[in-house]
């Protein structure tokens, strides 16, 4: 399967000096995505207002993981409080702040859970295993083939407690057609693999790297380099790595493009490569007469 790209496009509308308030459109081919949680606003005023994703709702409260301080929050409902849900990334970012929006979604790509899949089929070439394009693998990336050694039960109550798993193989995947991957061993056998073996990926932290957001001409605007810096510090905040800004400096000097505005796959492909990054943030500030309308592109390398 080919990288995976998702492209973002945000408007920005400076009302004051130091106040931005955002209207958000995105277009994403996002291989990630699954079901989305419900976003919803919950307020008494504008200034009085939150955004979160729904926890829970009854007739006397509602319960929101707010986007904004990532912790939950519970509001009794009363006749000044209004609840608007679902409400769409545009308002999001209208009340959030874009940073806060893109660092958010960021945040929920490093944590998906990683798939699962069995062994398939075993030649003296190929390991087939059940992950196909469905499961947004790559031809390149590792898997780790278990051997389940049962379950671990509670001898009280019966309760399945958990299981027992030892590492038996590595795989790399070599191709991937629609329902299924094919894969060559790259480790040693200590046990025979057999067909239903678990295969799941190896553990591969998300490591982001957020190049300048430059305008049209490659100048660095005082918009773009405010919104760099917040994406950084709020994902920083949510605990996802985030490559240094001097590494990430080096490389656009290496590659000769500090100058350039950075909006193509192969220039974020190669940064990913110098920095470890392996989702790199590109994007450009393109004024209007109204407005001026970032462009974000999400590379994962």
């Amino acid at each position: 399967m080919g990288n995976r790209i998702v492209w973002i496009m945000f408007r920005l509308a400076m009302v004051l000096v130091f106040a931005i308030y955002f209207s958000a459109g995105i277009k994403a081919n996002n291989p990630e995505s699954g079901a989305e949680p419900v976003l919803v606003r919950v307020y008494t005023s504008f200034a009085d207002s939150r955004v979160g994703t729904l926890v829970s709702d009854d007739a006397n409260k509602i319960t929101i993981h707010d986007i904004k301080t990532d912790v939950d929050v519970t509001i009794e409902k009363s006749g000044k409080l209004k609840i608007d849900q679902p409400i769409s990334l545009d308002d999001d970012a209208k009340y959030s702040g874009l940073a806060t929006v893109v660092g958010w979604k960021l945040s929920q790509m490093a944590a998906r859970e990683k798939p699962t899949g069995k062994v398939a089929s075993i030649t003296p070439q190929v390991v087939y295993v059940t992950m196909g394009e469905d499961s947004k693998v790559r031809v390149g990336q590792s898997l780790n083939v278990y051997l389940n050694n049962g379950d671990i039960i509670d001898p009280e109550t019966g309760e399945v407690l958990g299981s027992e798993r030892s590492r038996i193989a590595q795989l790399e995947i070599v191709e991937v057609p629609a329902k299924l991957s094919k894969a060559k061993l790259t480790s040693d056998l200590e046990v025979k693999l057999l067909v239903g073996d678990d295969v799941e990926p190896t553990k591969q932290e998300m490591v982001v790297g957020v190049c300048p957001i430059r305008n049209d001409y490659g100048s660095l605007t005082m918009v773009g380099t405010g919104l760099a810096e917040d994406i950084t510090t709020i994902l920083v905040q949510r605990k996802v790595s985030v490559v240094e800004r001097s590494a990430i400096g080096a490389a656009l000097k290496e590659l000769l493009v500090q100058n350039t505005v950075l909006f193509d796959e192969k220039s974020a492909q190669e940064i990913g490569k110098l920095t470890g990054a392996n989702v790199v943030l590109t994007g450009k500030i393109v004024p209007t007469r109204s407005s001026d309308t970032a462009y974000l592109r999400l590379t994962q390398c």
